[in-house]
């Protein structure tokens, strides 16, 4: 039996390993070669064949080489591209309805000369002069929206705070940046909230922390974080406190989610915000870790 018979005769992906072997090799590429199997023995028969060799050998009908798709990995390359994608096209949103320069920034770290280019491109003129406010008509609309989408959404981050931000502009034709200017303003509307926030950049409380009490970008408080020094100093680790001061921490805590009868994470207030600022304080405890001490009991949903 002749060997095209049993294999096929046209083997394109010989031709295309061996041309590529063959680039390798007369580069010094030698790693290349053995990444795709090729060991050194091979190697130096493929880099001494002469020219006409070569040509024989990358005509052979005989299969030597095959494909082998890591599935998994694929998949994983598709979904990042995909969200790739998406993150190009939600700027792009955000720019039609008029995203100012700090709210590109801020969610998506775009600089002022990005944005004014990718404008240009775009043939949106960037609007000028103070933020146009909302009536309270359409104050009330936006946080009936907005009200709605925290009950439905346990985790938000800010391209998803963006993404509902971006809806609303297109459905009622209200400006972006009004919109995102409402909820920021309001989001720390009063001096307790604002110092309540700026405390827990002072202990260095962890991003999913700091998101459970206010709707911030992760950005934003990463920003904030650099500008405000440090309270973290001489605290320790929850774990490493005497049994004393832990049985002492755990009462009081527990005496306040009976108190305001609390079983979920999604429950939890400023007041007890506040209560585990002062537990920390008071005992010079990592609030991080006094946070998971103290929250692991509590249901996540």
């Amino acid at each position: 039996m002749e060997l095209k018979e049993f294999l096929p005769a046209s083997t394109p992906l010989n031709q295309a390993v061996l041309s590529q072997l063959i680039k390798d090799i007369n580069q010094g590429y030698y790693n290349r070669c053995r990444a795709m199997g090729i060991n050194d023995e091979v190697i130096k028969m493929i880099e001494t064949l002469p020219p006409n060799a070569l040509f024989e050998l990358m005509g052979t009908p005989v299969v030597w080489a095959k494909i082998q798709i890591d599935v998994n990995m694929l998949q994983r390359v598709i979904q990042l591209t995909e969200q790739k994608e998406q993150h190009k096209e939600l700027i792009d949103k955000a720019i039609r309805n008029n995203a100012s320069n700090r709210i590109l920034n801020e969610c998506f770290g775009i600089t002022s000369t990005i944005a004014a280019i990718k404008r240009k491109m775009m043939n949106i003129q960037k609007s000028k002069g103070r933020v146009t406010r909302l009536n309270d008509e359409q104050k009330k609309i936006l946080w009936s929206e907005w009200k709605l989408f925290l009950s439905t959404e346990p985790v938000i981050d800010h391209i998803k705070r963006m993404e509902k931000l971006i809806a609303i502009a297109e459905q009622y034709n209200w400006d972006l940046t009004s919109l995102w200017c409402e909820i920021e303003e309001n989001n720390l509307e009063t001096k307790a909230d604002q110092e309540l926030f700026e405390k827990l950049m002072m202990l260095r409380a962890k991003i999913e922390i700091v998101t459970t009490f206010f709707n911030v970008s992760d950005r934003k408080i990463s920003v904030t974080r650099r500008f405000i020094n440090s309270d973290n100093q001489d605290r320790q680790p929850f774990g490493s406190c005497d049994e004393q001061i832990k049985g002492s921490v755990k009462d009081e805590w527990q005496y306040l989610l009976n108190k305001t009868k609390v079983k979920h994470l999604h429950q939890l207030t400023r007041e007890h915000l506040k209560k585990l600022i002062s537990l920390s304080d008071k005992y010079r405890i990592d609030f991080n870790t006094l946070w998971n001490a103290l929250t692991k009991g509590l249901l996540g949903e």
